[in-house]
């Protein structure tokens, strides 16, 4: 019997020590209190598109984790813990953003505008093209608001008129000025003739020089003379055929008669000067000696350069050093058509083709001076300009061509205010008729 109350005694003992290791309660066992973690917020979409990133939306929160275990009862104490939940909830799915607006096509002015916004006080006016990123007047009439006339496409600037239904009754509108004048009658226009806007065209209701060739008659002071149908000017020529016999080509850029346009009017052996227009005896290297060029077989014309070797005389824009290196595509010497052809610490204008000083936008200390005084910051090389406040005062180029750093006379037609000079020509951006 004592052999048998030891036995119970240490099982009894047993068991309590088990209970207590695992923290067991001698009623009732503890169920699972561990819930399982909701899934993190889903990365931020990607955009889609090249263009603006689009607005990405977050994943959803995750769902709650797993219910609590419940423990299963053991003997009379239940020792056996229940096991919470251990599986986390799963993370929002990513959901992708907007697509983003449609990449630029290269022709957008660098930090233009992107809206309304960014012309506010703008002098070029306060709607924003952004296609181009510019500031113009208008991109359609209701721009003009009221009494400021139509808006004119092709130079966005609110004009009176655009065609004569915008004029009002016994006005025509003047294509030329885009304003509106009495529609003409013979009387109004003065009888003047021939080439003296005498003619009255019923149909524009404005006077003219010339309805038909017959009208030219006697207005060339001798010299032949045909209506050009495009603007009822009395020119030299519209076609060749109305250059006299052996007495050229018709220049249709300037409606003039003229000796060749192209070698293949000019005599076996000789070629055209297609800047005169006057043909003439192909080079060879004596003919061009005098002129210190050397004699393009090809073109038949003497030039500065077919080869850099051809440079190394001295002959680098205002004799300045290095001497220069071959531009072939012009045929003429330049200071330098890559970095490597500059001297250290300085680099190549590709524009200007020009060596300039390197510098770094931001530093400290600038290399920097008249006539270029600003650092590019994508170039790398001293320019004249960064933004047009850097153009100052210039009277005739007021405007900065940020790509290149030259101050420049216009960007846009909007940037030609002087009567007479209302277009730009986006080449030479110079404002010309």
């Amino acid at each position: 019997m004592n052999a048998v109350r030891v036995l119970i005694q240490a099982s009894l003992l047993a068991a309590f020590a088990a209970c207590c290791s695992v923290g067991c309660s001698s009623s009732t066992n503890n169920g699972g209190t561990h819930t399982g973690t909701g899934g993190g917020s889903g990365d931020s979409g990607v955009p889609i598109g090249s263009g603006a990133t689009g607005a990405a939306t977050g994943g959803t929160p995750g769902s709650s984790g797993g219910a609590p275990g419940t423990g299963a009862e053991t003997g009379t104490g239940g020792i056996t813990v229940g096991t919470g939940g251990t599986t986390p909830g799963s993370g929002g799915a990513l959901t992708d953003g907007a697509a983003g607006a449609a990449p630029d096509s290269g022709t957008r002015i660098p930090n233009g505008c992107t809206s309304n916004d960014g012309c506010k006080g703008n002098a070029r006016g306060g709607v924003c093209d952004v296609s181009t990123g510019e500031c113009v007047q208008c991109l359609t009439t209701p721009d003009c608001g009221t009494n400021r006339g139509v808006c004119d496409p092709t130079s966005k600037t609110c004009v009176d008129c655009e065609t004569s239904a915008d004029c009002g009754t016994g006005d025509s509108c003047n294509p030329a000025t885009h304003r509106c004048a009495p529609t003409c009658t013979a009387m109004s226009c003065g009888g003047g003739g021939a080439g003296q806007g005498g003619i009255c065209d019923t149909t524009s209701g404005l006077c003219v020089q010339c309805l038909k060739t017959a009208d030219c008659a006697g207005a060339g002071g001798g010299a032949a003379l045909v209506c050009n149908p495009k603007n009822n000017t009395c020119v030299g020529c519209v076609t060749t055929a109305d250059c006299p016999t052996g007495q050229g080509v018709c220049d249709t850029t300037t409606n003039a008669c003229v000796q060749c346009l192209a070698t293949a009017d000019c005599m076996t052996g000789d070629v055209c000067n297609t800047t005169a227009h006057r043909c003439q005896a192909k080079c060879t290297e004596t003919s061009c000696t005098m002129t210190g060029g050397v004699c393009d077989a090809t073109s038949g014309f003497c030039v500065q350069c077919l080869k850099t070797a051809d440079c190394m005389g001295g002959m680098g824009p205002g004799g300045a050093t290095p001497p220069g290196v071959c531009d072939v595509s012009t045929d003429r010497c330049v200071q330098c058509l890559a970095t490597t052809d500059c001297p250290t610490g300085q680099a190549c204008d590709t524009t200007s083709k020009t060596c300039a000083a390197n510098c770094t936008a931001g530093a400290m200390m600038s290399p920097c001076m008249a006539p270029t005084p600003i650092c590019g910051a994508s170039t790398g090389y001293c320019v004249q300009c960064a933004v047009a406040a850097d153009c100052g005062v210039r009277t005739f180029t007021p405007q900065c061509l940020a790509k290149t750093g030259q101050c420049v006379g216009c960007l846009s037609n909007t940037d030609c205010t002087f009567p007479g000079f209302t277009t730009c020509n986006l080449q030479t951006h110079a404002c010309g008729p």
